[in-house]
């Protein structure tokens, strides 16, 4: 309607690829990551599309750059089964495992960044079992922390005041190290979603189709 227009600017051939998951847009690297049920692609700025062969065989749906000590970065992308791989500063993937306490892998729903360690920012994983530090719980860091922390977590979003925001079922927490904060969603809608607001507040998207605002008081 109204003469609008859609470009088609990635649709390869195998089906895995074409379920696209996720979408990042890096502007370190100058490309737009797309994170499928295949793995991963890229499109660069002169509109080429890439399958990156380094990260194949699970879906990839969370993207991130991390910034490392020395100004340098890594590009990190959460792989449902097979944890987590970063491209490095050096132009290298690096597979890096997310077991849990039994050594079985974990699943992962979603990454972000938030928080720095000695000029490096902190990347948090959102799990089927828990919210995870680098490669431990971060519970075990977080003395009298929510529940949540310990369960499965769908969604994961990093905010510009540096804090956390964490959904699971219809539980959403914000964390800014050490303080922490929960609400919960109207009847129980489970959230899938979270985007960060301008000043303290989120927008979470529910699994009943319902878009709910967040202000840090309370769920409109």
């Amino acid at each position: 309607p109204g003469g609008q227009r859609f470009d088609v600017v990635y649709a390869p051939a195998a089906a895995p690829d074409r379920a696209v998951r996720g979408l990042f847009l890096d502007g370190v690297a100058g490309v737009m990551w797309i994170g499928t049920e295949g793995g991963l692609a890229r499109i660069d700025a002169g509109g080429r599309t890439e399958i990156v062969p380094e990260v194949r065989g699970s879906p990839v749906a969370s993207m991130t750059r991390v910034a490392r000590a020395g100004r340098r970065s890594w590009m990190c992308v959460g792989r449902l089964a097979l944890g987590l791989s970063c491209l490095t500063d050096g132009g290298t993937w690096r597979s890096i495992p997310v077991l849990d306490d039994d050594g079985a892998e974990r699943t992962v729903f979603g990454i972000g960044a938030a928080g720095q360690v000695n000029g490096a920012d902190v990347l948090w994983l959102a799990t089927d079992s828990g919210l995870v530090r680098a490669t431990e719980p971060a519970a075990r860091r977080l003395a009298g922390g929510p529940d949540l922390l310990d369960k499965r977590i769908d969604a994961i979003a990093s905010a510009a005041d540096g804090s956390l925001w964490l959904a699971g079922g219809s539980e959403i927490v914000r964390i800014a190290w050490p303080r922490w904060r929960r609400w919960r969603t109207p009847d129980g809608d489970e959230v899938r979603a979270l985007l960060p607001l301008p000043g303290s507040g989120v927008a979470a998207g529910a699994a009943s189709g319902s878009i709910y605002l967040l202000d840090g008081e309370g769920v409109a």
